[in-house]
């Protein structure tokens, strides 16, 4: 009797950063369900950089978005015509749609691949479950993301356990790391990441840096720990903001690749900062992180369980909330230093760090 050939799978995950990070348990999970197939990855172009390497996704399918918007209707037209030519000559089996929108749905349609798995009604948003033909089986809709994202695992194996997945750093991160803490004389697993920022599009979940500065101080007198504070591009002024406000003077990572950062991070004792991508990446990291929630769920938004985390959120009466116009933030301005440093007290006991000094 011929042997069936393994299915050929592509993931979709198209954006963004944290969204991409949280699927790769599930991916790893997946992989080791199916270890002879060719499995594929669909992913923007502007978020692909944190998955090239993985050692269990045999290849990038990256979708041009960079220079989408200099593009007229009819250039647009013939690249997505090539595009989706490209994809169907791949003759995938199964498509799993971890996204859950529209476009993510149309994309595996418009692929012909004949079973696509996504998800039910209440998770999929835009009409995406009229281009899925199964859908996997969920109990509540109030879970985690990474919860949510492993259900794809469990679809195919009930008994999957929900693992740490490494991210592909290489040796030039590595060394990228090691070499700015021997330049400011600084010990691995003594020191504290902090990450002010966040994408444009998450501003309004920032806790103001300002009070970033005044953390900076209580944590040096409770650890006697410096901290290094971590940022993206344009995200010049909040730094510029948490230094005025700090009297020790942390140190400031130069502006550096995705990698680079989780390298930096990787190797310290704590990370501390928002709902954002770099504190999902901290988190699959395996570092210990204080997460700061203000208008985002942190139930749904809460670091992989895998992780040593603590989290402080206000609770204020109109969070959680997707509100990005909101100028009042009051759920952010609720949250004051010291809670965050009791919080990091949790996770990271200041008599541990003292004995290590």
């Amino acid at each position: 009797m011929q042997e069936t050939a393994p299915p050929k799978i592509l993931i979709s995950r198209l954006s963004a950063v944290g969204d991409v990070v949280r699927t790769l348990p599930a991916v790893k999970a997946i992989r080791e369900h199916f270890p002879k197939s060719e499995i594929h990855w669909l992913v923007e172009d502007r978020c692909s950089a944190i998955l090239k390497g993985l050692a269990y996704v045999d290849e990038l399918k990256e979708i041009p978005r960079k220079g989408w918007p200099n593009l007229s209707l009819v250039e647009k037209w013939q690249c997505g015509y090539q595009y989706t030519r490209s994809m169907r000559q791949e003759k995938y089996d199964i498509y799993l749609d971890f996204h859950g929108i529209l476009k993510s749905g149309i994309y595996g349609f418009l692929f012909g691949i004949p079973l696509r798995i996504g998800y039910p009604a209440g998770l999929a948003k835009e009409g995406n479950t009229l281009f899925t033909n199964k859908k996997i089986h969920i109990t509540s809709s109030h879970i985690s993301r990474y919860e949510r994202n492993f259900l794809f695992a469990r679809h195919f194996d009930p008994n999957s356990i929900e693992e740490r997945a490494d991210l592909p750093l290489s040796n030039d991160d590595r060394k990228f790391a090691v070499d700015f803490l021997n330049l400011h004389c600084i010990k691995e697993k003594q020191y504290i990441c902090l990450f002010p920022g966040s994408s444009e599009i998450g501003k309004f979940k920032r806790w103001p840096p300002a009070l970033y500065g005044k953390l900076v101080d209580l944590l040096y007198q409770e650890f006697h720990l410096p901290s290094v504070i971590c940022w993206g591009p344009g995200e010049e002024d909040l730094v510029s903001e948490v230094l005025k406000n700090s009297n020790q003077s942390p140190l400031v990572l130069p502006l550096v690749t995705l990698k680079e950062l989780c390298a930096v991070v990787e190797k310290s004792s704590l990370f501390i900062g928002g709902d954002t991508g770099p504190m999902h990446m901290a988190s699959m990291l395996g570092t210990p992180l204080v997460a700061i929630f203000g208008p985002s769920d942190p139930l749904i938004n809460a670091p992989a369980s895998f992780t040593p985390s603590s989290y402080v959120y206000a609770g204020v009466e109109c969070s959680p909330c997707r509100n990005r116009s909101c100028k009042d933030l009051n759920c952010l301005k609720a949250i004051t230093p010291e809670m965050i440093l009791s919080a990091a007290k949790k996770i990271l006991p200041c008599e541990d760090m003292r004995q290590q000094k």
